[in-house]
Formats: structure tokens, C-alpha cells, sequence
């Protein structure tokens, strides 16, 4: 978990390079999406300093975070990355996260050096006028990560901790 920053930052860059045509007056800004999460009963802070592009926010008893990606001018970005990670004790599975990617249509399932299992999906938007497509993008995140909770037997690790 100590490089979760790290890890984060490197996910945001496999989502490619920023291209013109995806960048000129599209996009949202990240307190329109914050704006969106806070509209859905959801905590979202917005980070500042060298943190900025990043949201921290909770769903169905897990914490996460939103990185946005493919920014241009004003701060308005085309993709969103909500992206959770969970400190376990004695890591997680491989052969697991293999069978959760191989079986789950919502959320990327990943591990970082610690065996920590990760969980990630991105939301595509081309203006603020998507907002809906935000929400349903947030719905299939908050429903993936509750399973992917579950599926980690997340609830019981941190009992135990």
C-alpha cells in the first residue's frame, strides 16, 4: 500500500495519450464530477496542492479514490479513474484476481507489490452534459467495488486487524 500513489499514477497512464480532438472544450472538470458524487449522497473531497485532478470519496463501506485523465484546457477531462485499494494482512491471490477479471464485467482487478488487491474502472465523458452517463458509470463502480468487497472478504480482514 506504500505505493499507491505510485500505482494509481501508473494506471492513469496506461489509459493512453491525451489527444487534441478529445481535449478541446470536452470533458468535465473534477469538481463537476465531484459535483455529481456529492448530488448521489456521496462524500467527495477534492484534493489540492500536488494533488490536484483527485477526489476522495466512500461507497458501501469502502474508500476510494476518482483521477481524472486525458485533461486540456480549463482542467476539463475526458476520463475519470476510480480506483480502490485494500491493505490485507497476508495479501491476496493471484489465481483470484485472475478469476475476478476472467468473471466480472465491472472493475479491473489488480495487485501491487504487497499482494494488495486493487480495484479500478474508468468513466468516459465528452462534456458536462454527460453527467448521467457519470452516474451510471458511478453506479456500476459502487455496485463492483461492494461485490469486489465481498469477494476479498474485506469486512472479515479488517475485523481481524
Amino acid at each position: 500500500m506504500k505505493k499507491r500513489i505510485g500505482l494509481a499514477a501508473a494506471a492513469v497512464m496506461a489509459l493512453g495519450p491525451v489527444s487534441a480532438q478529445n481535449t478541446l472544450a470536452s470533458g468535465m472538470t473534477i469538481e463537476e464530477v465531484a459535483a455529481v458524487l456529492a448530488g448521489e449522497g456521496l462524500a467527495a473531497r477534492v484534493a489540492d496542492g500536488g494533488e490536484a485532478g483527485k477526489i476522495y470519496s466512500a461507497a458501501g463501506g469502502g474508500r476510494f479514490e476518482v483521477l481524472s485523465a486525458n485533461c486540456g484546457a480549463g482542467g476539463r477531462c475526458t476520463e475519470f479513474l476510480f480506483i480502490a485499494g485494500f491493505d490485507l494482512e497476508d495479501g491476496f491471490p493471484l489465481e483470484k484476481i485472475n478469476q475476478w477479471n476472467a468473471e466480472q464485467l465491472g472493475g479491473r482487478a489488480f495487485l501491487d507489490e504487497e499482494n494488495d488487491p486493487f480495484l479500478d474502472h474508468v468513466v468516459s465523458v465528452s462534456g458536462a452534459q454527460d453527467k448521467g452517463a457519470l452516474r451510471e458509470g458511478l453506479y456500476l463502480w459502487a455496485g463492483a467495488l461492494e461485490t469486489f468487497m465481498d469477494y476479498i472478504d474485506y469486512a472479515s480482514a479488517r475485523a481481524n486487524a
